[in-house]
Order: structure tokens, then C-alpha cells, then sequence
């Protein structure tokens, strides 16, 4: 399977790579899956921050996650909730399904960063 990500996020990751190893917060990381098992979605924000806890190199503010997730060829959805009354507006929020965030967070941890911890 082949994957086609941007120079400017393939430039990130090697960096981050030679970098000393990271801090994890794993139970973090954790209490995060299970919010996400539950809501069957993970918004762009929480995928960030996952990351981060899984290893404090994935950054989110030194690469794009849209275009990581892209790479993969994971489609960003649209995720609208019920407003609880008809005054308030609908919000929208850029998400994926909690198996594809699965799939990104193992395959980082596992064949790019060799995390020793798994979460999952």
C-alpha cells in the first residue's frame, strides 16, 4: 500500500524522529479512546491531542493533521449535533470514525515512532 504525504509533513516526522524520545501520557491517551469509542467520532482537535499524549513529538502545531490524515486516505466528515433548542444554531466539526483514528494512531506508534506503549 502506498501513501503520498506532503514534503512539509514527511520533513516533520523525520525531524521529529531524531529528536530524543518524547514524553507520553498514556493514561491520557487512554481516557481519550474510550471518549471516542463512546461518540463513535473523533473531532480534528481530540486527534491532535491524542497524538500528542501518545508521544509529545506529534506536535500539532508543527504539522497539518489534515493533510496526515489525507495521506492515509481517510475522508474528513462532517459531524453535526442536535441542537438541545430551536434558538441555538447547529456547529459543525471536522471528524473521523473512531476506527480510523485507530488505525492512524497504531500505525504511528507502532511502524513510525516504535512506541513501546500501546494503547490500544
Amino acid at each position: 500500500m502506498q501513501y503520498f504525504i506532503a514534503a512539509q509533513t514527511l520533513e516533520f516526522l523525520w525531524s521529529a524522529l531524531n529528536e530524543k524520545n518524547g514524553s507520553r501520557q498514556i493514561a491520557r491517551a487512554h481516557r481519550y479512546f474510550d471518549k471516542f469509542i463512546k461518540s463513535r467520532w473523533v473531532f480534528r482537535s481530540d486527534l491532535e491531542d491524542v497524538l500528542e499524549y501518545m508521544d509529545s513529538r506529534l506536535n500539532p502545531s508543527q504539522f497539518e493533521i489534515v493533510e496526515l490524515v489525507k495521506a492515509f486516505e481517510i475522508s474528513w466528515q462532517q459531524v453535526c449535533y442536535r441542537p438541545n433548542a430551536r434558538s441555538i444554531t447547529v456547529s459543525e466539526f471536522d471528524a473521523i470514525t473512531v476506527e480510523d483514528a485507530t488505525f492512524l494512531s497504531s500505525y504511528l506508534s507502532e511502524s513510525v515512532f516504535r512506541s513501546t506503549h500501546r494503547i490500544l
